[in-house]
């Protein structure tokens, strides 16, 4: 038995949440992953209703706290939606996502539009249909299909267009990547 394992507590205790342990929660979560108000406020409530099921403790008060330590945190400049939206959209073009990818998984994480926007323009250095090409491109390497595809390229033809018709880019640009004669093009 390792020190580690003599000191934790037994399987299945809940500890009972304060505003105290909220906060340490959240600095130690934020010490290991970027993530936007939002969805930090999400985690949190999570604890709370976990502790809620085992300890009495009032909900509502519980919640409050929640606001607290998610409105000091973005105080101190531990929490930044521009900041992560900037990186997350960075990321995502980066692994061959489409903007409109990019965009949709920024919403869906509880960006608002006017971050999502000012991310996009941040990040996107040419125009928009060049990021997009070079996006494919990126994805089509990744993936190996179009002229990365090694062997039955034409026979597997509409699948690779599906692929990148499903991550996003337009027929365009879908076709001239998949129709590509050579990887020469990609630069």
């Amino acid at each position: 038995m390792t020190e580690r394992q003599g000191k934790s507590r037994p399987k299945g205790k809940v500890k009972k949440t304060t505003r105290k342990s909220l906060e340490n929660v959240a600095v130690y979560y934020l010490g290991r992953y970027d993530a936007p108000a939002r969805h930090l406020k999400r985690i949190l409530m999570r604890r709370v209703d976990k502790s809620a099921r085992v300890h009495e403790i009032d909900r509502d008060e519980a919640e409050t706290w929640v606001d607290e330590v998610v409105e000091k945190l973005v105080g101190q400049g531990y929490v930044d939606d521009a900041r992560y939206a900037r990186n997350r959209a960075r990321n995502l073009l980066g692994n061959g996502k489409s903007q409109r990818a990019i965009e949709a998984d920024l919403r869906g994480g509880g960006l608002d539009r006017d971050i999502v926007d000012t991310a996009m323009a941040a990040v996107i250095e040419v125009d928009k249909y060049e990021a997009d090409l070079s996006a494919a491109w990126r994805l089509a390497r990744r993936r190996r299909i179009g002229p990365y595809r090694l062997e039955g390229r034409d026979t597997r033809r509409d699948k690779d267009m599906g692929i990148l018709a499903r991550a996003g880019f337009n027929y365009s640009i879908a076709r001239s990547v998949i129709d590509a004669d050579s990887t020469d093009l990609d630069e």
